[in-house]
């Protein structure tokens, strides 16, 4: 299920790489790409092809009176080090971090403006800080995001839009709203009063995840309410991505799941 799915979201977004599902080697910024290759398992690669900071967190949140109320959003794309460690909090080349961005999202791909806008919300009511900061700390560490593999023209922040399509493409993968909904994990009343509670076993909520999308999936709570849902992961052509295991411990082993508003 999940597959199909996967599959259908990569060619959209890799249609460049037609050799993605055949034996034919895809192509990225005129250079041959191996197949299959996953990042972190050598050194020796074209990063284009497979990014070199190669250790993927994602994370999505489930926020009071944030974004639509059937869906987690989008908190993040954080490459990692190999090792496990963290890239620098001023990203990985200042050169390229940006001080507006928004613009150039509308001017060059007006749909993914509109869905960044409903589905990458920031609570505190600016979007356009939050999509900024996660480009200048994380962004700027996505190889495969350098104006040199990038299909757009290098200009007027285009970089980062790659980084944000990437983002955006992995969250339709990462559908955790319709995972759970399948189980039967729905979020119930929007308090905190005992006799309205309903809680939920993480290892249940994990289960479902792992059995609609693919991953084992660290959870995070405040207060044993549910918050975030964060994915580890390497990445293989380009794109696709190798499941690991959680590299942090869920914060409670139930949670309450209200609604947002």
């Amino acid at each position: 299920m999940f597959i199909a799915k996967f599959a259908a979201t990569v060619s959209a977004l890799l249609g460049v790489c037609s050799g993605l599902y055949s034996s034919k080697k895809c192509r990225n910024d005129k250079l041959r790409c191996p197949k299959d290759q996953i990042s972190c398992s050598t050194t020796d690669l074209n990063t284009c092809c497979t990014p070199d900071v190669g250790l993927y967190t994602y994370s999505v949140g489930w926020y009071p009176k944030t974004g639509p109320a059937d869906s987690f959003t989008i908190h993040g794309l954080w490459p990692d080090y190999c090792n496990g460690t963290w890239p620098p909090n001023y990203g990985c080349d200042t050169s390229r971090h940006l001080s507006t961005v928004e613009d150039d999202i509308k001017a060059v791909n007006p749909e993914l403006h509109k869905y960044m806008v409903n589905y990458w919300p920031s609570s505190n009511g600016d979007a356009e800080e939050f999509w900024l900061h996660e480009w200048n700390k994380h962004g700027t560490c996505v190889s495969t995001a350098e104006s040199r593999c990038n299909r757009y023209n290098p200009v007027n922040g285009t970089e980062a839009i790659r980084y944000y399509e990437q983002t955006v493409e992995y969250f339709k993968i990462f559908d955790v709203y319709n995972a759970l909904k399948k189980h039967n994990i729905v979020p119930t009343a929007n308090n905190t009063n005992s006799g309205y509670q309903v809680k939920y076993k993480v290892s249940d909520i994990k289960a479902a995840i792992k059995e609609e999308i693919g991953a084992e999936v660290a959870i995070s709570c405040k207060n044993n309410i549910f918050y975030e849902v964060l994915f580890y992961f390497n990445v293989k052509n380009g794109f696709e991505p190798v499941y690991i295991k959680p590299l942090i411990n869920d914060t409670c082993t139930e949670l309450v799941y209200i609604n947002k508003y």
